[in-house]
This record gives structure tokens, C-alpha cells and sequence, in this order.
């Protein structure tokens, strides 16, 4: 059965529109919905994949770089992944999926509380027992 997502006035300008915002596109953009047509979802997820970071996103990225280039205050690290890697999936949209994207910009990014859960779970592994206040200290308690 064929659901329609999207008001008809909006169908053509979406489906012309280059350069969106993946955001918008995650929340809003999906303009049907039909069960017999898989492709349909493959294709707009797809099309929120190849979505690139746009001007306006790398001059920010640019300048938080630059006020974050103080070693004396901040650590920068350039990492890569060795495997695929999934935040903010229980984020409700459209696609019944989600994504931890920028409002602003319209780029994925790894919220501060994922970073502190991984670094947590980490530290509490490397110290055990022994280094269980400090992890409190720094941390809190587990629930």
C-alpha cells in the first residue's frame, strides 16, 4: 500500500533539490512510503549518503578547529574507523531509523555523552576495582 509522506506542492521541488541538508532529508524528505517497493527507500537513503559537507560546513569546521588548536587547553585526534559505526540509532524519523545529524549543518557527528561512555566503559575495563573512585569521580556512578 502506497503512503504519501510529502504534500503534493512539494514532490517536484524535492525531487529537483541538490545540494540538501541530510537533517532534513532524514526527518522530512521521504516522500512515500510503499511496502512492495523496497527500492524506494534504498534509493532516498542513498541519496542521504551522498550528500557532502558543503561550504558553509567547512568554514565551521574550520573555525572550531582553529579555536580548539591550543594544546595547552585541547587534544585534537584524527581517527578512523575499522568498522562500521552507528549513533543516535533510536532517533524516530520517517525511515523508522536515525542518525545523530547537525541541525545546523546537516552533518553526522558523535555526541559528546557517546565519547564519554566509550571512554568510561574503557577506564572502568583498564583499572578495575582498584580505580573505581576515580571513575565515579570522573564518570558518576553506574546505574
Amino acid at each position: 500500500m502506497d503512503t504519501l509522506l510529502m504534500r503534493s506542492g512539494l514532490r517536484e521541488l524535492h525531487k529537483d533539490a541538490c545540494g540538501a541538508h541530510a537533517g532534513l532529508l532524514l526527518q522530512r524528505g521521504y516522500p512515500e512510503r510503499d511496502d512492495s517497493k523496497p527500492e524506494l527507500k534504498a534509493d532516498h537513503v542513498k541519496r542521504i549518503c551522498a550528500v557532502t559537507a558543503d561550504g558553509f560546513y567547512c568554514n565551521a569546521f574550520s573555525r572550531w578547529k582553529k579555536a580548539t588548536s591550543d594544546h595547552q587547553r585541547f587534544r585534537q585526534v584524527t581517527l578512523a574507523l575499522e568498522s562500521r559505526l552507528f549513533i543516535g540509532l533510536a532517533g524516530c524519523g520517517a525511515l523508522e531509523t536515525g542518525c545523530a545529524i547537525s541541525h545546523s549543518y546537516g552533518m553526522p557527528y558523535i555526541p559528546g555523552s557517546s565519547v564519554k561512555g566509550v571512554v568510561s566503559a574503557c577506564a572502568r575495563e583498564r583499572l578495575g576495582e582498584e580505580g573505581e573512585t576515580a571513575c565515579r569521580e570522573l564518570f558518576g556512578s553506574e546505574p
